[in-house]
């Protein structure tokens, strides 16, 4: 097996665990809940159930989104020199991949809100019910780009409890983050470029250290750019250089224990949140390094099976998930009468996400059988 042939199937073989990691990191009862007819299922538990999600929902899942960007740097560059002339047909083909599915899943993603509000649902939705529709260009923007809840269309009952500025500063489909500073990375990618072919590793180091120890302001989202524009760089480089990330990230073979070792820490109790914060962003770089060690490895040697319709329905599954995941784990609740009983909500910990990921799957499937241009709209042609 040759090495690009080992880093096409790492990259296949990896698009089905991180597509459902992010799904069942997405559903952390210990953090969120389940908030049905006024309680609040599964957030007040033993502390060793606070952990466990802790390290399930957060530690281990935080390389997801840095291993994917890194995987689109590398493929964004993957192959011909770049030039002007490619850049601008690059742009053209992501603005169908990326820019046409990122519109269609926010507009799907408000219409699953819009719905809610109907009055004759305001006993199922009672909280929906009250959420007041605010149109303007400003708002609109803010929904498809930069929805903080109080400034998008779509504006929920005030929580004076909630820090507006702390709310997760993402569109309305909110794992479309990721999409949204790809897209920025992509019109950023001549500059990345020129700066990986001046500057080299030397470039991907200091925008390493920037977005590892520099406290950004403006809370999380110039954390999300930094982590975007780094890790998006370091998977450039190596098709900037035309190296195999395989063949450099297998000579650090320790890393997966190392890996696990730093989910450990950053999973357990914060005293110190400015050293939390650099141990977060050294396991996210040891984790991107692992998973890529151990699934090259599983695949070279013929212990993963790439499945075509997993890997090609991943995109659709990131896109889907959060509209019906916390749904799915309401209706589990209500349907079986289950009780707010420590292990009951660890076993829904579990069983609501492979639900929600068979769910998503099986629209998948059927979309692209039956419909299958709208199934391509959806998912950029993936």
């Amino acid at each position: 097996m040759g090495k690009d042939e080992i880093m096409s199937k790492t990259i296949s073989g990896l698009r089905f665990p991180l597509t459902a990691g992010v799904v069942f990191m997405h559903l952390n009862l210990a953090k969120n809940g389940l908030s049905i007819h006024g309680i609040e299922y599964g957030v007040n538990h033993p502390a060793w159930y606070g952990h466990f999600h802790h390290f399930f929902c957060y530690a281990l899942p935080s390389i997801i989104v840095p291993l994917f960007f890194f995987i689109s740097g590398f493929l964004f560059f993957y192959g011909k020199d770049f030039d002007s002339k490619l850049y601008i047909k690059k742009l053209k083909t992501r603005a169908r991949t990326l820019l046409v599915p990122f519109i269609l899943w926010n507009v799907i993603a408000f219409l699953n809100m819009a719905w809610r509000m109907l009055p004759c649902l305001s006993p199922v939705f009672p909280n929906a019910y009250k959420t007041e529709f605010k149109f303007s260009l400003l708002r609109m923007f803010n929904t498809l780009f930069y929805n903080n809840r109080y400034n998008s269309v779509l504006v929920p009952p005030m929580d004076e409890s909630v820090d507006v500025a702390t709310i997760l500063p993402a569109p309305m489909d909110v794992p479309m983050w990721y999409v949204r500073d790809l897209m920025l990375m992509v019109l950023l990618s001549p500059v990345i470029y020129w700066l990986l072919k001046k500057g080299g590793i030397w470039y991907v180091i200091v925008v390493g250290i920037i977005s590892s120890f520099l406290i950004l302001p403006d809370g999380y989202y110039w954390v999300f750019l930094s982590t975007a524009l780094f890790f998006f760089s370091w998977g450039a480089y190596y098709s900037v250089h035309k190296k195999s990330f395989v063949d450099s990230m297998r000579e650090y073979w320790y890393m997966p224990l190392l890996f696990l070792c730093l989910a450990i820490v950053d999973a357990w109790p914060k005293n110190t949140e400015s050293l939390h914060l650099y141990i977060h962003s050294m396991s996210q770089f040891v984790g991107v390094i692992s998973a890529i060690v151990v699934m090259s490895y599983l695949v070279e040697n013929g212990k993963v099976k790439i499945n075509p319709i997993l890997a090609g329905g991943s995109f659709f599954v990131y896109a889907l998930h959060m509209l019906i995941l916390t749904d799915i784990g309401k209706i589990l609740v209500i349907v079986f009468h289950l009780p707010d009983d420590t292990f009951v909500m660890l076993a829904c910990s579990f069983i609501v996400p492979a639900i929600t990921y068979s769910i998503c799957m099986g629209l998948y499937v059927l979309l692209n059988r039956y419909l299958p241009r709208v199934c391509n709209l959806l998912t950029g042609g993936r």
